[in-house]
C-alpha cells in the first residue's frame, strides 16, 4: 500500500512533514528519514524512504516503511532533523 497509513489502513493519506537525507550504505542510494502525519486519522510517526539503482537499467527498488514510535521519540528526531542547517544534503 503505497503511502498507506498502518493505523488506519488508507492508502496515499501519509504527509511528509519533515526529512533528513542520510549518506547511502552499501545496500541503498538514496536513504530518507521522515517525520510523517497521516490525513486521515492525525496518525505521527517516524518513516524511512530507501531507494537503490544498482544493477541493470530496469532493477530500480524502493521501499517506504513507516514506524510507529513514541511521542518522546518523535519529538527528539523532528527537533534533531529541525535543527540540521542542510537536511536535505548528505
Amino acid at each position: 500500500m503505497p503511502n498507506g497509513c498502518g493505523a488506519c489502513d488508507k492508502a496515499n493519506v501519509l504527509q511528509i512533514t519533515r526529512s533528513l537525507v542520510l549518506p547511502p550504505d552499501s545496500r541503498s542510494d538514496d536513504i530518507i528519514l521522515q517525520v510523517v502525519q497521516c490525513a486521515s486519522c492525525g496518525f505521527r510517526g517516524l518513516a524511512v524512504y530507501e531507494e537503490s539503482r544498482r544493477g541493470g537499467l530496469d532493477s530500480e527498488s524502493w521501499s517506504h516503511t513507516a514506524y510507529n514510535v513514541s511521542e518522546g521519540d518523535l519529538k527528539s528526531v523532528t527537533a534533531a532533523i529541525r535543527s540540521c542547517p542542510s537536511p536535505k544534503n548528505t
